[in-house]
């Protein structure tokens, strides 16, 4: 994703932000639902705060295996927060706007979150191999 596509998809977020705070009408809703969404949010915040304490360690070691590793462990754990941020406050929006009552289940951060890791990953064992003792 190209940073204009961010940038676009930020002020897009925050122009339905302004419109849901102008509504004045409340609509009823299952309470389930935006607690749901924060748990979601919570759950994925928790495995970040594991990532960082991991990449915290990996940074300590002293070698520079380690570090690159831990640095790469670190950015991956970066991503793991503002990415799920961003879908709670789009989900959030949507419920607010009704544009979804119930939503449905979407497996797009799970995927992308899953392939951020697979690279780090990847890339930790490539550095491990070429700097390793």
């Amino acid at each position: 994703m190209s940073s204009i596509g961010c940038l676009e998809d930020v002020s897009q977020l925050m122009r339905d932000w302004k419109e849901v705070n102008a509504k004045e009408e409340s609509k009823v809703l299952d309470p389930k639902v935006p607690l749901s969404i924060e748990r979601t949010l919570l759950r994925w915040l928790r495995s970040a705060v594991i990532l960082s304490s991991l990449s915290i360690f990996l940074l300590h070691l002293g070698d520079k295996a380690s570090r690159v590793n831990g640095s790469l462990v670190g950015v991956a754990a970066l991503m793991m927060v503002t990415v799920p941020i961003f879908k709670f406050l789009r989900c959030s929006l949507d419920v607010s706007k009704a544009k979804a009552v119930q939503p449905m289940t979407d497996r797009g951060l799970v995927q992308a979150v899953s392939f951020i890791l697979a690279g780090v990953l990847s890339t930790v064992l490539l550095v491990s191999v070429v700097l390793g003792k």
